[in-house]
């Protein structure tokens, strides 16, 4: 993982099958060793629809923690995204 002793609560990757970046994404979550569930929008059409009112992007992919969000493929923000849930992680230890 990637804090000593830590953990990482899974992340969610929203995306379609024609999304270039979403692959991005994915390998960098991979990379990084942190866990994430996959989403396909295409398979579950209403959550376009929630994440456009969540988030008022119609682009993918997103990125989440269930509070914040990632629009699109961003090594930084992923980064800001990842060092938070290692935050809120590591308190509990």
């Amino acid at each position: 993982m990637l804090v000593k002793g830590g953990s990482v609560k899974e992340l969610t990757v929203y995306s379609t099958k024609t999304c270039a970046w979403c692959g991005h994404v994915e390998k960098y979550l991979t990379m990084k060793g942190v866990p994430y569930k996959k989403v396909m929008l295409d398979d579950e059409p209403e959550l376009r629809q929630e994440l456009l009112n969540k988030t008022g992007a119609m682009t993918v992919p997103i990125t989440t923690d269930g509070v914040d969000y990632v629009i699109g493929w961003s090594a930084p923000k992923l980064n800001e995204l990842i060092n938070k849930v290692i935050r809120q992680d590591t308190k509990g230890i």
